[in-house]
């Protein structure tokens, strides 16, 4: 019996053992999980002030974003004016050599035109002086063909 005795405490020893083991282990998971749910804790309420500034970063990275495209469509803008200003100004300046080009082509033609004028003019003065030198000429020849008709009728 004080076998069974001595048995009885070693085995009462060895789970005493074995339960204070499983005690400890539970205590440990326990205390590991009290720490994750004071860490998860102090997170949710680290959440609001985490969430907070999240929003205001990306508010400000929006408003830096619609600032950017803003300067970039003014710049794409200015750019486009700028372009057409100069294609604008180009045809100003066809146009203008264009205009410079046809008055001087006018000036030539009025030039021209008066030298035509002045030609016709005078063949138009050669035509009336010719007509007259040659109707004074007829007149001439008449007066001459009545003289010699006379004369040849007063020789009979």
């Amino acid at each position: 019996m004080a076998d069974e005795i001595a048995a009885s405490q070693k085995e009462w020893a060895q789970r005493k053992s074995e339960q204070e083991r499983e005690w400890a282990e539970r205590e440990k998971t326990l205390a590991a999980g009290e720490q994750e749910l004071a860490e998860l804790r102090a997170r949710a309420a680290g959440f609001a002030q985490e969430l907070k500034a999240a929003a205001e970063r990306a508010a400000a990275d929006a408003v830096e974003r619609a600032q950017q495209q803003h300067k970039d469509a003014q710049e794409l803008l200015r750019r486009e004016l700028e372009g057409e200003k100069n294609v604008l100004a180009a045809k100003i300046t066809a146009l203008e050599r264009t205009v410079q080009e046809q008055a001087e082509q006018l000036s030539r033609l009025e030039q021209q035109a008066e030298k035509a004028y002045a030609q016709v003019q005078e063949i138009a003065v050669r035509a009336i002086e010719g007509s007259a030198s040659t109707k004074q000429l007829a007149n001439l020849q008449q007066l001459f063909a009545e003289q010699v008709r006379k004369g040849s009728s007063t020789e009979r």
